[in-house]
């Protein structure tokens, strides 16, 4: 499902004390996932075909799936924040691995560190 068109009309769909993180839509495949602000903390959730979402495998589901009114037999599924979650979807979405810079000067200082400041004389 196009991502655009998740930002305009998921708001219909969401019960009322949540909201998405319309800047966090990820998608990988049918499936879409977001961060959905609810009443008391942040939540992860998936928007997809619903033989898809069941399969991804993520647990401790927050509410029952809301059916989105259209004929593709997509879904909408919030689950909790945890460790078993957060190792699903960086598996299914490696970009959102962390990665570590290394040790070699990235940026902000030169070789030596004294060239920066001479340049701003």
């Amino acid at each position: 499902m196009k991502e655009e068109y998740i930002k305009k009309n998921i708001r219909q769909v969401l019960p009322l004390n949540f909201h998405i993180y319309p800047d966090s839509l990820r998608s990988e495949g049918d499936i879409t996932f977001f961060i959905v602000r609810g009443p008391e903390k942040k939540y992860l959730g998936i928007i997809g075909p619903r033989k898809q979402v069941s399969a991804a495998g993520f647990i401790k589901k927050i509410s029952d799936d809301i059916d989105i009114n259209n004929k593709s037999g997509y879904i909408i599924s919030i689950f909790g924040q945890n460790d078993e979650n957060l190792d699903i979807l960086t598996d299914t979405i490696p970009s959102l691995k962390p990665v570590t810079l290394g040790t070699k000067t990235s940026f902000g200082f030169l070789e030596t560190g004294w060239e920066l400041p001479m340049l701003l004389i």
